[in-house]
């Protein structure tokens, strides 16, 4: 197990702008915590995804992709842990409507985040908290 067993609210307050960014679709602004290089995969079990995502490029694709499937999304961060080998594990609160179904839809994510001179270099998506817990060694 990490040494990292407690949420670090200092990187959480340092993470949230880059949510509320991408909340509140200022998507250049998000755009530019990236590395121009980001990897984007996202668990496989999330439906309606292409999976991974290469570059900013491959960025606004997972953005298109998300907005065709769902309308009002909005990312809240709520916990975030600084891990022994350097990237960061972080609760995400996710809600929106399916704009197929119309039903409204909460849940939480893990973001599992490595960064590279100060811009995320690979985001790592999975379905629930519980996988990434146990995928980053917290668990």
């Amino acid at each position: 197990m990490s040494s990292a067993a407690r949420p670090d609210q200092q990187l959480l307050e340092r993470l949230r702008p880059g949510y509320l960014a991408m909340s509140e679709g200022r998507i250049e602004e998000w755009l530019a915590l990236l590395d121009p290089e980001v990897e984007l995969h996202q668990d496989g079990a999330i439906p309606g995804t292409a999976g991974a995502f290469v570059g900013h490029s491959g960025a606004r694709a997972m953005i298109t992709e998300l907005e065709e499937a769902y309308e009002g999304i909005g990312w809240e961060p709520r916990e975030a842990y600084a891990l022994d080998d350097g990237r960061y594990l972080v609760r995400v609160h996710v809600s929106g409507v399916g704009r197929e179904s119309g039903i409204a839809l909460e849940g939480e994510l893990g973001h599992l985040l490595t960064v590279r001179d100060g811009r995320t270099a690979r985001l790592e998506v999975y379905r629930d908290w519980a996988t990434a817990r146990r995928l980053a060694g917290l668990d």
